[in-house]
């Protein structure tokens, strides 16, 4: 009974001990440039147009781009995404940081 218990739990622990903060990346975006990392939440504001495949995902501690190649997620869904985080613009204060999706 103890082990029905207690194997979620680690998992859950796992699963979030490997999974980066958003704001982290948002808050330092030069050191986190270039670099692979792994963010979880729920799914925002999917696009898919022929050329390009976009979607936000969202945090307890903000949101982030996410660039696919693959499918589009739905809005609302639950999704852990491992890429390259890359600072596509930047003029003065104004950036726009996103994570390019390894291909699976």
């Amino acid at each position: 009974m103890k082990f029905k218990l207690f194997f979620p739990i680690l998992l859950l622990f796992l699963f979030s001990a490997c999974s980066t903060d958003i704001k982290e990346i948002l808050d330092k975006p030069d050191e986190y440039a270039n670099k692979e990392v792994t963010v979880s939440g729920t799914v925002n504001n999917p696009v898919n147009i022929v050329v390009l495949k976009y979607y936000e995902i969202e945090d307890s501690t903000g949101k982030i781009m996410v660039i696919t190649k693959g499918s589009v997620p739905k809005e609302g869904s639950t999704r852990s995404v491992t890429g390259k985080v890359n600072q596509f613009i930047k003029i003065g204060d104004m950036q726009v940081i996103a994570i390019e999706e390894n291909e699976e």
